[in-house]
């Protein structure tokens, strides 16, 4: 009976651990840092900054960088994950970043928190390191799709078949894309002020180059912005709407 009891208490503890284990993983958007060499990356550079979100149930989501990431995550004890995990099959100009992620979470068999950082491991080697961030829908490392321009519903793009896409970074870059790729910085104040400046673009001829000019002058006036519903970002100046757009599904 004694021995009975013994192992009891031991599988007790040990299911108490997984489930410890499972909740420091969920609730977070887990945002790429470094990757297996220790090596930071340029996050200017790419579509979007790798991520992956753990749900209850057992389930990850998240993105390379350029495509998504869907699959399953199990635990158990001292830490141990096993991932399994599929992308969509889009081609895209820098995969090497991308093909990092995926190599980390198909080699992971363990992993650590501490500290709000998330370390994937084979064994004892670092894969790759993500950094904790909330859930709550930011400005920030989102792809927004145009909706509306100055009062107009948008259209996709006649050349890409898209809707003109904005992004902004932490590192204070925002990239548009249009036909032409555009690119500025900016800066948010207090009380969701937004400061957008856009310096440059790509120069392809494009059917639709009147649209995407008005796209550029619409986000230089930008001073403000607010996001309703999780899901939609207005950009404005003082109370006039300049553009709306939609939240990309991830």
């Amino acid at each position: 009976m004694k021995v009975l009891s013994f192992f009891l208490v031991m599988l007790l503890n040990a299911n108490l651990l997984i489930s410890q284990d499972k909740e420091s993983l969920e609730g977070k958007k887990w945002v790429l840092n470094r990757l297996s060499d220790g090596s930071t990356f340029d996050k200017t550079k790419l579509m979007k900054v790798p991520f992956l979100i753990f749900d209850k149930g057992g389930k990850i989501i998240g993105n390379a960088s350029c495509n998504n990431i869907m699959g399953t995550y199990s635990l158990s004890v001292k830490n141990k994950i096993k991932i399994t995990a599929a992308s969509t099959k889009k081609m895209c100009e820098d995969m090497a970043v991308e093909n990092a992620v995926t190599e980390a979470l198909q080699k992971a068999d363990n992993f650590s928190i501490s500290e709000n950082m998330l370390i994937l491991k084979n064994g004892k080697k670092l894969l790759a390191e993500f950094e904790g961030k909330s859930l709550e829908t930011t400005l920030e490392n989102n792809t927004w799709n145009l909706i509306e321009l100055v009062g107009r519903s948008a259209e996709k793009n006649s050349m890409s078949g898209n809707f003109f896409t904005i992004y902004f970074n932490e590192e204070k870059k925002v990239n548009g894309k249009a036909c032409n790729t555009l690119i500025g910085n900016y800066e948010k104040g207090e009380n969701n002020g937004l400061k957008i400046d856009m310096q440059a673009s790509t120069m392809m001829s494009c059917p639709d180059i009147e649209s995407e000019m008005l796209f550029k002058e619409a986000l230089n006036l930008v001073s403000g912005y607010e996001i309703i519903n999780s899901k939609e970002l207005i950009l404005k100046n003082g109370r006039v709407i300049l553009a709306k757009f939609s939240l990309e599904e991830d």
